[in-house]
């Protein structure tokens, strides 16, 4: 429904902010119903080549299939009080690259769904609830040197909630809560059935062929929840000036554990084990958490100037866990390595002040200016793979057993 772009000169109500900020207005329904379709279509006859025979072993690019269908469908439950929207995408993208065989196509497929509910209280008060959902299925890429048995799939889905609340106080004030969050699922296996995820893989250095199992398999859940709460008061005559003042309160935690098992790789020359690398599977994983406050006045001083001045404080933590020590099967061992509940924190103050002056009374000449502190907040990506349950790597040379 709308699409806005924050970047410098976002207010003070905006943390965790050095590239951009983008706010998802999604649709909603209304009291008349409403629908739409698509559907995009593409095959092999549909698809061209820009290899020749002698640069694909008279195997080219073949576009299996291409279906890609959205439905949508909003409208009323109870007319003036309760709404509905929701859509579904069916997405499946089968292909082959040059130099391999069209029977074995890479299988891309995803399923989307969205929903959303809108519910007028009374007068003065609404709550809304969102979900979305993304189950996939995302191949590796088999090339004319990779066997099958090498390739990994991708797969899980990516849930995500919103509920919303907003209710009137007064004609000039209003209060807005919301909880919301996602919870993704992420799965590493062989993409041939029936493959063991443990087995080691082979790059022969003659030929390029790599042959063996998948280079790595992996089990992991990544999350993040928010809470936030906001007062907004309109003061049409303040200090000679109109105000739109904003107060709100944030709190976010998240983090990640993925079980990574990497398979023994193993350099041959001619088939014969020369030298690889070998590492026992292992946890990896970290949390975050973070409060803050922050202060907002949209100020209205003249009919050209318009002056935004805030100011926010947050508090942000670094932690991990304590996580099992695992076998060469990805099984706990009994041991466990120490967890950190400190690792680092923060605690910054953001100031934030812009102006906004129209040099000529229609509007087409514009001053603007800006001046405020930005930080990025903490990214468990930036530690989680020093956690003490990494298992060291290991090379090994001679015959491999």
């Amino acid at each position: 429904e709308e699409i806005e772009v924050l970047s410098l000169g976002a207010p003070a109500e905006y943390c965790n902010l050095t590239g951009a900020v983008f706010n998802v207005v999604t649709r909603q329904g209304s009291n008349a119903f409403h629908g739409d379709a698509n559907f995009y279509y593409q095959n092999q006859d549909l698809a061209s080549s820009n290899t020749t025979d002698a640069e694909d072993d008279g195997l080219p690019y073949n576009r299996d299939k291409y279906n890609d269908m959205t439905l949508q469908l909003s409208g009323p439950i109870l007319k003036d009080k309760l709404w509905f929207f929701g859509s579904y995408q069916y997405q499946r993208d089968y292909a082959s690259q040059p130099g391999t065989e069209p029977q074995f196509p890479s299988r891309f497929e995803a399923d989307r769904v969205f929903g959303k509910l809108n519910w007028q209280v009374n007068a003065k008060h609404k709550l809304m609830l969102a979900y979305h959902d993304d189950y996939y299925r995302i191949p590796g890429t088999q090339t004319s040197v990779t066997e099958p048995s090498t390739i990994t799939d991708e797969n899980g889905h990516n849930p995500a909630t919103n509920l919303t609340y907003t209710g009137i106080l007064s004609e000039k004030t209003y209060i807005e809560a919301r909880v919301a969050g996602f919870y993704g699922v992420d799965h590493g296996d062989p993409l041939q059935s029936g493959e063991p995820r443990v087995q080691p893989r082979f790059s022969d250095l003659d030929t390029g062929v790599i042959s063996g199992g998948i280079y790595s398999w992996y089990d992991g859940d990544s999350w993040k929840t928010g809470i936030s709460a906001k007062v907004s008061h309109f003061a049409d005559a303040f200090m000679g000036a109109s105000h739109d003042f904003k107060f709100g309160v944030q709190y976010n935690e998240g983090g990640s554990n993925y079980i990574t098992g990497p398979n023994d790789y193993i350099y041959t020359y001619s088939g014969v084990p020369a030298y690889g690398y070998t590492q026992l599977p292992w946890h990896e994983g970290g949390k975050m958490r973070g409060i803050g406050f922050y202060a907002d006045d949209t100020i209205r001083a003249t009919d050209r100037l318009t002056i935004n001045a805030g100011v926010r404080y947050d508090y942000s933590k670094a932690l991990f866990e304590s996580f099992p020590l695992l076998d060469r099967q990805g099984n706990p061992t009994g041991q466990t390595t120490p967890g950190n509940d400190n690792l680092f924190s923060w605690n910054s103050i953001s100031p934030r002040v812009g102006l906004n002056y129209r040099l000529t009374a229609d509007g087409k000449t514009v001053l603007k200016a800006h001046y405020g502190r930005y930080y990025r907040g903490i990214v468990t990506q930036a530690f989680d793979d020093v956690v003490p349950s990494v298992s060291p790597r290991y090379l090994f040379s001679g015959t491999y057993d």
